[in-house]
C-alpha cells in the first residue's frame, strides 16, 4: 500500500465525514450519548430513527491541526460548504488554506459526485486515502471526547464547542518543549491561498 508525507504545513490535508457512532439529538435540539456504539453508516443518516451526529474533520497532516463542525440528521452536510469554511479565513482560529494534495474517502465521493472536479478545479491534487493518512479516525476519537462536556446541552452552541474543541487539540504538542500544534502550523506554512468566497456555495441545489 502506498503512503504518503507532507514537506510543510498545507502541503497535505485529509478530509473525514464520519456519522457519529456515540452522539445524537433529541427531537427538542439536546445533546444525547449513547454509550453502546451505533452502526450507522453516512449513507443512511437521512432514513435513521434518530438524529445523528455527523462529524465533519478537516486535518493538516503535517502539523496534526484540524478544523471540524457537526452536524445532525436527517440532512446531510455538503463536504463542499465544509472546506469553503475551512479553507477560508477564519476571525479566531490561524488554521486556513488551500492544500496541494487532500484525500477523500469514497463514502464522500459517492455521495457528491461533483466535488473531486470542483476541487481539482482549485489547483489541488486528489490522493488515495493510505496507511499515512489514517490520523482523521484519530481525529474523530478527540472530537467526541472534548463533546463530553456540552451532553445534556442545547446544539444551538454547537459551532462554539466545536471552536473549542479545535482550539483544545491546536495548542497541544507533539512532545515535550515542542511548540503547540497550531505554532508550529503558523512557523512553517508557506503563503497561503483561500478559495473563492462563492466556491462552497457553487455546487449547492
Amino acid at each position: 500500500m502506498l503512503s504518503y508525507r507532507s514537506d510543510h504545513p498545507n502541503h497535505a490535508h485529509q478530509l473525514v465525514i464520519s456519522a457519529s457512532k456515540h452522539y445524537y439529538a433529541s427531537n427538542d435540539g439536546i445533546l444525547k450519548y449513547q454509550k453502546k456504539p451505533f452502526e450507522v453508516p453516512l449513507q443512511e443518516v437521512p432514513n435513521a430513527k434518530r438524529r445523528h451526529m455527523v462529524i465533519l474533520s478537516l486535518r493538516d497532516h503535517c502539523s496534526g491541526v484540524f478544523y471540524s463542525r457537526v452536524t445532525f440528521g436527517p440532512k446531510l452536510p455538503s463536504a463542499r460548504e465544509f472546506l469553503a469554511q475551512a479553507w477560508g479565513a477564519k476571525p479566531n482560529y490561524l488554521f486556513h488554506g488551500i492544500p496541494k494534495l487532500l484525500s477523500i474517502p469514497q463514502t464522500v465521493r459517492d455521495l457528491e459526485p461533483s466535488l473531486p472536479e470542483a476541487i481539482t478545479r482549485l489547483g489541488v491534487t486528489l490522493i488515495d486515502v493510505t496507511s499515512g493518512f489514517q490520523g482523521g479516525v484519530r481525529d474523530i476519537r478527540t472530537i467526541e471526547s472534548g463533546l463530553i462536556l456540552f451532553i445534556g446541552n442545547s446544539i444551538d452552541r454547537i459551532d462554539e464547542w466545536m471552536d473549542y474543541v479545535c482550539e483544545t487539540n491546536a495548542m497541544k504538542s507533539a512532545r515535550v518543549r515542542d511548540p503547540s500544534k497550531i505554532q508550529f502550523w503558523q512557523q512553517h506554512v508557506p503563503p497561503t491561498h483561500v478559495p473563492p468566497k462563492s466556491w462552497g456555495n457553487e455546487g449547492a441545489a
